[in-house]
């Protein structure tokens, strides 16, 4: 079986609590700096901008190119969202923003799962999948993970509170990540070669 997300228990704990503060004191509706995608009356992602200050936090400890940064947001007693697989991002980080650890969780495939026929929500170039509870691995988000989105994902939420992570993008693929980058408490940074895109990158 594999397993396509890993635990960040290194990451730096000051860090999160920074990237939650900068959540809670941010004004999501400026435009120069934050773009709101409503999915549907259950998902938002807010789209975060250069030059945000959360650019800078993250460059700081992220030695690698990267794509974005987001903030995804599921609405208290969302359910389960739609299993998917990302059609813009081949891998991402995501952090624990505001969640209640005990009444959400993600889950990820580690099995092939039975593809289901789009919905009218279903970007192109991305999937919808069956929800087989044998072929998924949980975790409620209690730290950073690096995740596989191109592998079959998705969360519930049976919370009166929102669930809230950063995500950060990457279109490294997600092996190449897993075994050729050091994920230490102070960076996260490339071993040697790093392929993105076919392409290898020093």
């Amino acid at each position: 079986m594999a397993k396509n997300y890993i635990i960040l228990s290194d990451f730096p704990k000051p860090l999160i609590k920074s990237i939650r503060e900068e959540y809670l004191g941010a004004n999501t509706n400026n435009e120069k700096l934050f773009t709101k995608v409503i999915l549907d009356e259950f998902q938002t992602y807010i789209l975060v901008h250069r030059p945000h200050n959360l650019y800078n936090m993250m460059d700081k400890v992220i030695k690698l190119p990267y794509q974005s940064i987001m903030f995804l947001y599921s609405a208290p007693n969302a359910g389960m969202g739609p299993i998917h697989i990302d059609s813009s991002r081949s891998s991402s980080i995501n952090i624990p923003v505001d969640l209640d650890y005990n009444n959400t969780c993600f889950f990820i495939a580690h099995s092939p799962c039975t593809e289901i026929p789009p919905d009218e929500n279903t970007n192109e170039g991305s999937k919808r999948y069956a929800y087989e509870p044998e072929n998924y691995d949980f975790y409620n988000v209690r730290e950073p993970i690096l995740l596989n989105t191109k592998a079959p994902h998705s969360f519930f939420v049976h919370s009166d509170q929102p669930r809230i992570l950063m995500s950060i993008s990457f279109d490294q693929h997600y092996e190449d990540l897993r075994h050729n980058c050091e994920l230490s408490p102070n960076y996260i940074k490339s071993r040697g070669r790093v392929a993105t895109l076919g392409k290898e990158h020093r």
